[in-house]
């Protein structure tokens, strides 16, 4: 039997694993990061269960097949976390998969598929700024030269995996071999407000949202505060603050899509000087990428009625941009299924934040199952969750590796 105080047990001593006393910090390669991993081995071999690190620092936890040459079922997350986080970000997804690990051994499960679970590497990319990297990894998509990447300390990426892993690096090792990938499964909290308003405990994740960072620089006219003339004024703030509105107003109005501006920088910053340059940022995200497309447009003619209306000269530059991924239909036919088995109503929804999830995607047959989280609060020490929700969680992730077993015996 699945037993919710076990996996509870394991998510407050996760916790305990942190650099902070306010929430939980537990960044990648760091002491925090070992012992969280150490104790996560250390429940899998209390089990009898045969667990792996890779020189990127993924942690396996492996419950065989008696079929030796059987493809394997994916489930997992993460378990670093932002700075002052909370305590299940992540770390969840990784418990209640080692909880259907220990289900499995205790029951003495026999499947066609190897289960095995999985602690991917840095997803926050709090320590790096580079993020996802060992589901990057694992996928195949992440580049070699981002290991130059350094930390507050000036401490390289490759550096800190070194130290950590004490393996040499050959991306090519790490990369999985698709052909044997039965799929992937993942549980991790909403990290938003839909299932609480909804009092729902759990919903499936229909796709993740695609992305596009802007930096949006616009240049003014410096000039004396109290001596230039309002209608000379070529102040690149007044053009900032009318980009930014019309744009609010774009999205608010026309799209399903949101938008958040960041960060703001203003030159020189004197409070008697007009400013001579603004600098801010846009994060721009929604579940289909003909309306990424659209807005970028829209952007960059705002940009150019902005110069005409305001006298100033802006320059937009695209920092990043990520695909939408939508999830495989059979995995959330598969989620479905198991949920109305057990009498939980069945709603999808788009994921608003990038998971593991949308890098194993873009390999095999991936399923994403959210939980509730009360009052959307995620990222801050006062992050929870609803206990009975985790044991509803594990339940649908069960029974969904049973059809599954079924289906492919």
């Amino acid at each position: 039997m699945l037993s919710l105080e076990r996996m509870i047990e394991d998510l407050n001593q996760l916790a305990t694993y942190t650099s902070t006393v306010s929430g939980v910090t537990r960044l990648s390669f760091t002491k925090e990061e070992r012992a969280a991993k150490d104790y996560l081995k250390k429940q899998a071999q209390a089990h009898e269960l045969d667990t792996t690190e890779d020189a990127i620092g993924n942690l396996f936890i492996r419950y065989p097949s008696e079929n030796t040459e059987a493809k394997t079922l994916l489930i997992g997350s993460h378990i670093d976390s932002v700075v002052s986080g909370g305590e299940y970000d992540g770390t969840l997804g990784v418990i209640v998969g080692l909880e259907l690990l220990r289900h499995a051994s205790e029951t003495h499960l026999t499947l066609p598929f190897h289960l095995e679970v999985v602690a991917f590497t840095d997803e926050e990319g709090a320590r790096f700024k580079t993020g996802m990297i060992g589901s990057r990894a694992f996928a195949g998509t992440f580049h070699e030269e981002e290991l130059a990447s350094i930390d507050n300390q000036s401490i390289s990426l490759e550096e800190a995996r070194t130290a950590a892993t004490n393996q040499p690096l050959d991306l090519t090792e790490i990369k999985a071999d698709v052909d044997q990938l039965l799929g992937y499964l993942e549980v991790h909290i909403e990290q938003g407000k839909v299932l609480e308003q909804l009092d729902l405990p759990v919903g499936i994740v229909s796709g993740i949202v695609g992305l596009n960072w802007y930096d949006i620089e616009i240049t003014g006219e410096a000039g004396h505060a109290g001596v230039t003339p309002m209608d000379e004024r070529k102040d690149p703030v007044i053009a900032q603050s009318a980009f930014m509105l019309q744009l609010h107003n774009e999205v608010k109005n026309n799209s399903q899509a949101v938008v958040t501006f960041g960060q703001i920088q203003v030159e020189p910053g004197s409070i008697n000087v007009i400013p001579s340059k603004t600098t801010f940022s846009i994060d721009l995200r929604d579940i289909e990428q003909t309306e990424l497309d659209r807005l970028d447009q829209h952007i960059r003619e705002l940009a150019k009625d902005i110069e005409a209306d305001y006298g100033v000269t802006i320059n937009v530059k695209k920092l990043d941009e990520a695909k939408p991924v939508k999830m495989s239909g059979a995995m959330i036919s598969q989620l479905e299924t198991a949920m109305k088995g057990n009498d939980y109503p069945v709603h999808t929804l788009p994921s608003g934040a990038g998971h593991d999830a949308m890098h194993l995607a873009e390999i095999t047959q991936a399923g994403l199952l959210f939980l509730r989280t009360p009052n959307g609060v995620s990222h801050r020490p006062d992050e929870t969750v609803i206990p009975e929700d985790v044991l509803v969680a594990a339940d649908v992730l069960l029974d969904t590796i049973l059809a599954l077993r079924n289906k492919h015996e």
